[in-house]
């Protein structure tokens, strides 16, 4: 959409994509990192409330991975 826009205001194709490159790339928030941390955090609360205790926030996204735990008793 964003190259049909460019070649309505009469852009090249190059400039069209090179446009469209630049918009998208632009779009990503600058809060990204905050909303990331704070998903994490509410992670680990959601886990403290079944009595985990998470004692690094980049545990609980590679926790999100895990299939299967396997623990021993002793």
């Amino acid at each position: 959409m964003l190259i049909a826009i460019a070649l309505l205001a009469h852009f090249t194709l190059h400039e069209a994509f090179v446009f469209a490159i630049g918009i998208a790339a632009s779009m990503v928030p600058q809060g990204l990192p905050a909303q990331v941390s704070l998903s994490l955090t509410l992670a680990s609360g959601r886990l403290a409330k079944k009595n985990a205790l998470v004692k690094q926030l980049a545990s609980v996204e590679t926790l999100g991975c895990v299939n299967v735990i396997c623990t021993d008793k002793t």
